[in-house]
């Protein structure tokens, strides 16, 4: 004789996909500007992408500060980086340029 008992039923998993989204263009100099607020307590931003559509290096940090020689990473003119849609950045980005002005698009989305 065999027993069988199935397994408790888990509630379905809904996916958190991003609800929204805005995109942002930053001229930047060589002063830090916060282009994406702290977002650690709302815990609701599903990815970030940061474009430099100008002529200079851009720096970034994904941190509260953005110095020349502290930061995350430099882009290049035309260069762009994305996050881990898996474990998106939830606080702040600091950026400044390199040099001289340049531009940058921002995109970032989040739960609505």
């Amino acid at each position: 004789m065999t027993l069988f008992n199935p397994s408790q039923v888990q509630p379905q998993q809904v996916a958190k996909f991003p609800g929204g989204s805005s995109i942002t263009e930053f001229a930047l100099t060589t002063s830090p500007v916060t282009v994406l607020p702290d977002r650690s307590i709302a815990n609701n931003r599903r990815g970030v992408l940061l474009f430099n559509d100008g002529t200079a290096n851009a720096l970034f940090s994904l941190g509260t500060s953005v110095s020349a020689t502290a930061f995350t990473a430099e882009l290049l003119p035309g260069g762009y980086f994305e996050d881990s849609p898996s474990a998106p950045w939830q606080g702040p980005v600091m950026m400044r340029s390199t040099s001289s002005p340049t531009t940058i698009n921002v995109t970032e989305l989040v739960l609505i």
